[in-house]
């Protein structure tokens, strides 16, 4: 297993996780300075708005997935972080209940309006973001 990015090219040298079914053993994602961002390559940044971006952030996702029994670390494109930190609130707030939201198995994928996930049993995707 890869570990956890700790930086911006470390994020970078993930593989990024190919759309389709996964068994989700642990997700989360890091911040990083958004100049930071742009000089590595970094795709899906929002249009620079100022001269000087220093102290905007941006939050670069990551899953961990089972892949034959061992876990695999993969970067997600910026359009998951919000479907991410979502479901991570949601498995904060199972682990405050004593109950636990991961494992689990999710389909990743992208439609006209933005990236979803869907847990296996849930009529809809939660939440699809616009971007």
């Amino acid at each position: 297993m890869r570990r956890l990015p700790k930086t911006v090219e470390e994020w970078m040298a993930l593989p990024e996780l190919p759309l389709g079914r996964y068994l989700v053993v642990n997700l989360g994602a890091m911040e990083a300075d958004v100049s930071l961002c742009r000089v590595a390559g970094v795709q899906g940044l929002p249009p620079k708005k100022a001269e000087s971006e220093r102290g905007l952030a941006v939050r670069l996702p990551n899953v961990t997935v089972d892949d034959a029994g061992q876990p695999r670390v993969y970067r997600l494109p910026l359009d998951f972080g919000p479907v991410v930190e979502a479901i991570f609130d949601e498995a904060g707030r199972w682990h405050a209940a004593g109950r636990s939201l991961l494992p689990c198995h999710y389909s990743f994928g992208v439609r006209a309006d933005g990236a979803y996930v869907i847990p296996d049993g849930a009529q809809s995707a939660m939440p699809a973001m616009k971007h």
